[in-house]
């Protein structure tokens, strides 16, 4: 099984694994990246036929987002300014979108936290059957952030959402595959009571680790992908780290790729030996 956990701080907590479908190679169809250069945390999951295909679709997100600077304009210049920057995203992953038309299918689900760690605001991007949840603490609280459906990077020309939400303070958002849920569904009280422990202020990371622990005992019959963000506590850095979506021989680590393996990110030299 090939699965990779990344801790960075109580900012992030992130994992890759590989599901039991996976017989005959190494490798995962979910891809998590973490672009602190542009402060935009995604998750993508694209099926066993084209496993790669979330990876290249991501890393290019990536880097339409830096090429278009759009968080050069003023995002707290009223709601004229954050319409026109919204706008501009959506004309960005639309781009992307043409591009891997017919290439391929996966889920995209993001935020960009266009305003730094001090705003309240994102932009939420997203499209197929992944998760975006928020975390509420002060009301201990889960409540989707998105919106399920069928329509898939490689398959359609226009993400099904991009809009600016509100991030209540010390909030958490969770991104999951479909392959997340099935290992939610089935833990001893279930997907809502694992999302309201998350949310709860009392939550450390430890419920996400008995999560894996299980799941690498466990796997459940799909790749599951998870990233756990405190939106508040993320730092921008020039780096940018990803995982997943890729196949390659088992004991043989990819070029710039972390290899299996739990890692915690203490300091900003930690993430530079693992960044992309």
């Amino acid at each position: 099984m090939v699965m990779v956990k990344i801790r960075c701080s109580s900012s992030i907590l992130a994992f890759v694994l590989q599901g039991a479908c996976r017989q005959s190679w190494s490798g995962s169809g979910d891809c998590v990246l973490l672009d602190f250069k542009n402060m935009f945390f995604a998750l993508a999951d694209s099926s066993g036929r084209s496993p790669n295909f979330s990876r290249d679709l991501l890393w290019h997100a990536s880097e339409a987002v830096e090429k278009a600077a759009l968080y050069s304009e003023n995002t707290a210049c009223g709601s004229t300014g954050r319409e026109r920057v919204r706008r501009g995203i959506e004309a960005v992953f639309e781009g992307v979108l043409e591009k891997f038309y017919g290439s391929g299918s996966s889920t995209l689900s993001g935020l960009l936290l266009s305003g730094g760690a001090e705003s309240d605001e994102a932009i939420l991007v997203h499209t197929g059957d992944s998760s975006i949840i928020l975390l509420d603490q002060s009301d201990g609280k889960a409540r989707p952030l998105s919106k399920s459906n069928f329509w898939l990077a490689g398959k359609t020309l226009k993400m099904f959402q991009v809009e600016t939400v509100r991030l209540p303070r010390g909030c958490r958002v969770l991104m999951a595959s479909d392959g997340l849920m099935e290992l939610l569904d089935r833990q001893a009280n279930g997907r809502g009571c694992f999302l309201e422990s998350l949310a709860s202020e009392e939550c450390d990371d430890s419920i996400v680790d008995a999560l894996y622990t299980d799941a690498l005992k466990r796997p459940g019959y799909d790749d599951a992908g998870l990233l756990l963000l405190k939106p508040g506590s993320v730092e921008a850095y020039p780096k940018k780290l990803i995982m997943g979506g890729r196949i390659f021989p088992t004991a043989v680590t990819p070029a710039g790729e972390p290899p299996a393996g739990d890692y915690r990110l203490r300091e900003e030299c930690d993430v530079r030996l693992l960044a992309l």
